[in-house]
């Protein structure tokens, strides 16, 4: 499973971005070369500079846009989906009540 944690990075005053696919087995952890991300594997409990730091305002507004591109894609965090479909089941709670209290009809403005 990959996981990817984001912190405050001291040392630049930015985001410190750090990515780990974690296995049963094994730990690697991926690392940007030349454009692309590759993996080594690494020691549970190693230190690991992070993947990527993003400098000041920079990381901020890039980690800001990645979100905004994310979920124009429908890559959304599974707290989100759960909302959405929490949120779905409401909107059909109410329209049921709505039926049974005023039989299908909308209630009368006063």
């Amino acid at each position: 499973m990959i996981r990817v944690k984001i912190s405050d990075d001291l040392d630049y005053a930015g985001k410190a971005i750090t990515i780990l696919d974690v296995q049963e087995n094994y730990y690697r952890q991926g690392k940007f070369v030349d454009g692309n991300l590759k993996f080594e594997n690494v020691e549970k409990g190693q230190y690991l500079n992070p993947s990527l730091v993003l400098h000041q305002h920079q990381g901020e507004e890039f980690l800001h846009a990645l979100a905004q591109g994310l979920a124009e894609a429908g890559y959304l965090p599974d707290i989100s989906r759960d909302k959405e479909s929490e949120l779905n089941a409401t909107k059909h709670h109410l329209e049921d009540m709505r039926n049974l209290v005023f039989n299908g009809k909308p209630p009368a403005n006063k």
